[in-house]
């Protein structure tokens, strides 16, 4: 990964797909700006999501999620901000033979 401001990290709260990563399977690293991500879902099931770092003096936290093989759809994430919890959903892409929910693995 080049670029971890990439979106630049704006001044509000948001969650931002950075980069797609490839090698033992394929993996999704994305951004959460001013909050902490919680939990994930795929498909409903339970989704390892990783902290791998922060940037912009810790207003950009960056979380990477993992699968066997190129998968699509969309990831459930449950967000926390100054005690105040959200949902929100993160688009994975449209590539890919397996949707969210039938390949997901831990990292």
């Amino acid at each position: 990964m080049t670029r971890p401001l990439d979106p630049p990290v704006g001044p509000g709260r948001g969650v931002s797909g950075i980069g797609t990563l490839f090698g033992d399977g394929w993996g999704r690293l994305f951004a959460a700006d001013r909050q902490e991500v919680t939990s994930a879902t795929c498909g409903g099931e339970p989704l390892e999501v990783r902290r791998v770092g922060t940037v912009a003096d810790g207003t950009r936290t960056l979380y990477a999620v993992w699968f066997p093989d190129c998968t699509r759809g969309t990831i459930g994430l449950s967000l926390l901000h100054d005690g105040t919890t959200s949902e929100t959903r993160f688009r994975l892409g449209e590539a890919g033979d397996r949707a969210c929910g039938e390949a997901a693995s831990p990292l």
